[in-house]
Parts: C-alpha cells; sequence; structure tokens
C-alpha cells in the first residue's frame, strides 16, 4: 500500500510539473508572437537592410553608429533609398564600391532622419554626426 501511495504521488508531482511546463511554453510563444507582429508592423515592406524603430515609444533620441550605417549602404540590394551621412549623399543606384566611405567613423553616433514620399513611403534616410 506504502509503495502505491509513492508511486501516484509521484505521478501527480510528474503530471503537475509537466502542466506547468506546458502553460509556460505557450506563454512564451504568445509573448513571441506578439513581438513578431509589432516588428513586422514596423518594417512591412521595407528593405531588410534599412532599421527604423518607431520613436513614439522610445525617449532617446534615435541613435545608430557608425557599424551600422555602413551595414545600411551594403546591404540596400534593392537601392531604393537615398542615404546621406554628414551631406555626402549615396544615392539610389549606385556603386557601393565606388563609394568614399572614410567620412563614417564606426564608432561614432549619428542622429537620423527620415524623409518621406507623398504615399508615405521613406525616400530618404538623413545621418548626421552627434557630437
Amino acid at each position: 500500500m506504502k509503495n502505491q501511495v509513492i508511486s501516484m504521488l509521484e505521478l501527480s508531482v510528474a503530471a503537475v510539473l509537466f502542466m506547468g511546463a506546458c502553460w509556460y511554453s505557450y506563454q512564451m510563444q504568445s509573448d513571441i508572437d506578439g513581438a513578431i507582429e509589432a516588428a513586422y508592423g514596423l518594417s512591412q515592406e521595407q528593405s531588410i537592410s534599412i532599421s527604423t524603430v518607431n520613436p513614439g515609444r522610445y525617449s532617446d533620441a534615435l541613435t545608430f553608429r557608425g557599424s551600422e550605417i555602413l551595414f545600411m549602404l551594403r546591404g540596400e540590394e534593392k537601392k531604393l533609398y537615398d542615404l546621406s551621412v554628414d551631406g555626402v549623399s549615396f544615392p539610389p543606384g549606385g556603386d557601393p564600391e565606388s563609394w568614399d566611405l572614410s567620412v563614417i567613423e564606426a564608432a561614432s553616433h549619428y542622429a537620423v532622419r527620415y524623409h518621406y514620399g507623398s504615399s508615405g513611403e521613406i525616400v530618404r534616410i538623413q545621418f548626421s554626426k552627434v557630437r
């Protein structure tokens, strides 16, 4: 009789732990789904190399490091955006190998300003070095 009670208690504990793990994974999956939907809303119909953040959700000014800007320049495959860094323009459709990237300091921080077209799409991204 004692062994049966111990077996039932072990089975009960195992069942409770299993149900707790299932509930935890369900909650985690719900959180991940919500984060993915929010990220999709911010980056819909946009090149994967261009980083934008909804500034209304953050209190600090939006800045990028120079290395992130270099990634944006190299990864912009569709050549849809006119990018400029401290007044130096990198036009869409230009050859990345011929650009003078020495104006971008990888460790510096740059403020960003987005210019939108008439239908609300981003047409120009302007970076200026934060002093």
